[in-house]
């Protein structure tokens, strides 16, 4: 496990794996399946959740840089999990 950079959520298959919201290397998904992985990753893997959670309370309060091709949809998920 790396040092994660909450001012950053990288969205691109492959480019972090220690970000819970980078899919894998392979990944071919769309918006929907983007979805679909994160809450699967949020509900079956402590860590990723744990990230993930640590994510949305740093965006309540900091400025966070979201990227890739599912920056919109990463943005919308933290979005509600911070309120």
């Amino acid at each position: 496990m790396g040092v994660l950079n909450m001012r950053l959520v990288e969205t691109a298959p492959g480019a972090n794996a220690d970000c819970p919201f980078s899919p894998p290397a392979e990944w071919k998904g769309d918006d929907a399946e983007y979805r679909k992985l994160i809450r699967l990753r949020y509900e079956t893997d402590l860590q990723a959740s744990q990230r993930i959670a640590a994510q949305a309370r740093f965006y309540r309060r900091s400025k966070v840089d979201f990227r890739g091709p599912y920056a919109s949809a990463a943005q919308e998920i933290i979005q509600y999990l911070s309120r």
